[in-house]
C-alpha cells in the first residue's frame, strides 16, 4: 500500500493512493493487447481499476478486458471527451489516470505519480518520445520537457486527483479535438501541474503516410485555429482531411 502524506493543523496524516486508469479508444484492439498487460503489471502492487471506454461495441476488446479483469464500458459517442467523462463518472479511486491506447507508459508510472503527489502536485503528465528513433521525431519529442501549453497533448497521458477533476469541471464535451488543452489550462491556473522527467512512448503512425514537415505544419495550424476559437468538430474533420491515418 502506497501512502500520500499531507499536513492538517500541524499534524502529518496519510491517505492511501489508489488509481482509476481510464483508456478511451476506438478500433484499438491490437494496441490494447500490448498496453493492458503492461498496466496490470505496473499497478499490480497498488489498489487500482482499469476502465476501457470503447466507442461502439467491439467483441474482441470486450473479451480481452474480461480476460485481464479490466472493466469495459461502451460509449455510443465517438468522442474522447465524452468517453473519458463516462469512465470517470464510475471511477472509484483517488487518482484518475487517462491514457491513450497507443501509448506505452514507464514501468515506474505508479511510483512516479506518487513522488509527484508527495512533492505537492495535484496533477501532471509525462514527456513523450516516439516509437521510432528518427532524428526529426527526436527533435519534436525534445520539446515536451517544457511546460508551455503548445507542448502538451493527450499522448503524454494525464493524471489528476479525482476530487479536483470534478471540482474544476471534467472534459468539455463540446471539444472534439485537443480535449486535454482546456483541462490542463485550468489545472495550471487553479491547482499545481507538473511535467514528470520520464517519457512515455507514443505511436509515430501519423508520420508513416505523411511528410514530416507537413505533419508539423498541420499541427501548428490546428493549434492556432483551436486557440482562435475555430469549432472543434470542423477542426477534427479538417485535421483528418489534411493528414492520412
Amino acid at each position: 500500500m502506497q501512502l500520500l502524506f499531507y499536513r492538517i493543523g500541524g499534524f502529518l496524516v496519510s491517505k492511501e493512493i489508489s488509481y482509476s486508469i481510464i483508456i478511451p479508444c476506438l478500433n484499438e484492439y491490437p494496441n490494447l493487447t500490448r498496453l493492458l498487460p503492461q498496466l496490470v503489471q505496473s499497478f499490480e502492487n497498488r489498489t487500482h481499476e482499469i476502465i476501457v471506454c470503447n466507442a461502439t461495441a467491439c467483441k474482441d476488446t470486450e473479451g480481452l478486458c474480461k480476460k485481464l479483469g479490466v472493466d469495459f464500458v461502451e460509449s455510443k459517442a465517438q468522442s474522447r471527451a465524452i468517453q473519458m467523462n463516462k469512465a470517470a463518472a464510475i471511477a472509484k479511486h483517488e487518482v484518475l489516470y487517462f491514457i491513450h491506447a497507443d501509448t506505452m507508459i514507464p514501468q515506474t508510472a505508479a511510483s512516479d505519480i506518487e513522488s509527484a503527489l508527495n512533492a505537492g502536485y495535484d496533477s501532471g503528465c509525462y514527456r513523450f518520445k516516439f516509437d521510432k528513433d528518427v532524428i526529426p521525431l527526436m527533435i519534436n519529442s525534445s520539446f515536451t520537457r517544457f511546460r508551455g501549453q503548445m507542448f502538451r497533448g493527450g499522448d503524454q497521458t494525464l493524471w489528476v486527483k479525482r476530487e479536483l477533476f470534478f471540482e474544476i469541471g471534467p472534459y468539455d464535451e463540446e471539444v472534439f479535438l485537443m480535449e486535454e488543452y482546456p483541462l490542463i489550462k485550468k489545472l495550471k491556473q487553479k491547482a499545481s501541474f507538473t511535467v514528470m522527467p520520464k517519457a512515455v512512448v507514443v505511436s509515430s503512425r501519423k508520420y508513416d503516410g505523411n511528410a514530416y514537415v507537413k505533419v508539423n505544419l498541420v499541427n501548428l495550424l490546428v493549434f492556432i485555429l483551436f486557440h482562435l476559437g475555430y469549432p472543434t468538430m470542423k477542426l477534427r474533420k479538417l485535421y483528418s482531411k489534411m493528414l492520412q491515418n
